[in-house]
């Protein structure tokens, strides 16, 4: 399974079997927030049930952040936070499972300064307080130029990003 273009593509036998819309959380905070209109960002914020009139500071790993989407305490409504001083996201909540009693965190760690913004290197999911899945990047470049056919379904299993 892989999204891009606001989709999520399921392959089967190297062949695109379904496609379906989807805003990824991650992809808005983490990169789309930077670089698409405000009121795009926004609207899908919104969409995501992320409550925009909640916001607050607060600290996060011993770092001052804006906490957006929920009151001091609720640590279960949708909320993203931002650090405040390089203003980068660190950390979301939304409630999970089939009936939104669990809550899903993701943690954006351990920021390095790559081309001209910052990168997380280290991004983990917990459920209920129990990790899930870590993400450990190694190798970061930036300003490397991509072959465009890495962000077309039909190119997925066989373009490669360097040779």
């Amino acid at each position: 399974m892989v999204g891009t273009a606001s989709s999520i593509f399921v392959f089967k036998d190297g062949q695109v079997d379904t496609t379906r819309p989807f805003e990824h959380p991650l992809l808005i905070l983490g990169f789309d927030i930077y670089r698409s209109p405000a009121s795009e960002v926004t609207a899908k914020l919104q969409t995501l049930k992320f409550d925009l009139s909640q916001f607050r500071e607060d600290s996060w790993q011993g770092r001052a952040v804006y906490v957006v989407g929920a009151k001091a305490g609720d640590l279960h409504s949708p909320q993203f936070w931002i650090d405040q001083e390089n203003l980068y996201f660190v950390r979301m909540l939304r409630p999970a499972g089939k009936d939104g009693t669990q809550t899903q965190e993701t943690q954006c760690n351990k920021y390095q300064k790559l081309g001209g913004g910052w990168m997380a290197p280290e991004v983990i999911f917990t459920v209920d307080g129990k990790v899930v899945t870590t993400e450990k990047y190694s190798e970061i470049r930036g300003d490397v130029t991509l072959d465009p056919r890495l962000f077309d379904p039909q190119f997925w299993t066989t373009v490669h990003w360097k040779e």
